[in-house]
């Protein structure tokens, strides 16, 4: 317990949990941060981030831009990212803009989102498909 009973923060990993997560930081629409950012916890960005991001859950709102790598359990953008994208559970919102790659575990898109990227769903290795059916092969007794 920490000091006057006030209960310490707990933060999980688990990408479903964001939703009832309280938020940790704000990057405000009038700031614009150059470097990379980690953080634990669940962080909302409305302003402009040119550097790598790697954190626990992390919102995007309309006003918000990056341009870098983000590597986080759960990602909501509603803004627009410029490079490589891992996470658990993505969701795109319909003001969404993506250009890049992405590497998600579950990936949810609104009607209205704009992604161009090359995406990877799943934690398994893509499976060949053979175009030609096998031949079958009849012998006579």
């Amino acid at each position: 317990m920490a000091l006057f009973g006030k209960k310490e923060s707990s933060t999980t990993t688990d990408p479903h949990a964001a939703e009832t997560e309280t938020l940790a930081s704000i990057i405000d629409a009038q700031m614009e941060v150059v470097g990379n950012i980690s953080f634990k916890g669940k962080t909302k960005i409305d302003g402009t981030v040119n550097g790598n991001i790697n954190g626990t859950h992390l919102i995007i709102g309309q006003t918000g831009e990056i341009t870098g790598d983000i590597t986080a359990s759960s990602i909501v953008c509603y803004g627009s990212i410029n490079g490589k994208i891992k996470a658990d559970l993505f969701t795109a919102g319909a003001t969404c803009k993506l250009n890049g790659h992405l590497d998600a575990g579950d990936l949810s898109i609104e009607s209205g989102a704009s992604l161009k990227v090359e995406i990877r769903l799943g934690n398994k290795q893509p499976k060949l498909i053979d175009q030609e059916p096998a031949a079958a092969t009849n012998k006579a007794d």
